[in-house]
């Protein structure tokens, strides 16, 4: 217990800011200094207003080269408008699923996926399930039997089943 003489752990604990600011003051270390502008930029955005768009907007992440952060710049942009309490839906189109994964939607070979929306066997209401850490945010899972849309639509395939 804390008496009035003893200061209260809870209230009296710097900030992650204050600690990176006292172990580098005086440093000419790169690293401290960008770890310290991240803080404070990082503290700046919780304070930070998104204005709402008037109308809806679709917002394609798309690039024919792999590994080049389409995913991980989707995931974090719908989190970022879903947290600034805009209404998003991610529909992944990724077999791999790995949207899915980071933002919590189950995505198992035969479960609901945004293959069978393609197929036309289900509609996006059917299939899509709100993100567990965002009420505002759902996703539209892919799975690995979305690769089945993949080769059923590859001009190969089409060639192969005129002759």
């Amino acid at each position: 217990m804390t008496g009035p003489e003893e200061p209260d752990n809870l209230t009296s604990m710097e900030s992650a800011t204050e600690t990176i600011k006292r172990i580098f003051e005086g440093s000419t270390s790169p690293v401290g200094a960008q770890i310290a502008d991240e803080s404070t930029r990082y503290k700046a955005l919780e304070h930070a207003v998104c204005p709402k768009p008037a109308q809806t907007r679709l917002i394609a992440v798309a690039n024919q080269k792999g590994g080049v952060g389409k995913t991980t710049s989707a995931v974090n942009l719908s989190a970022a408008l879903a947290r600034f309490g805009c209404k998003v839906l991610l529909i992944d189109m990724d077999p791999q699923g790995n949207a899915s994964t980071a933002l919590g939607a189950p995505h198992a070979s035969g479960q609901p996926s945004v293959y069978d929306v393609i197929e036309g066997r289900k509609r996006i209401a059917e299939v899509k399930c709100t993100c567990p850490d965002f009420d505002n945010l759902d996703v539209v899972p892919a799975s690995i039997d979305l690769s089945g849309a993949e080769l059923l639509r590859s001009p190969t395939w089409r060639i192969a089943t005129r002759c």
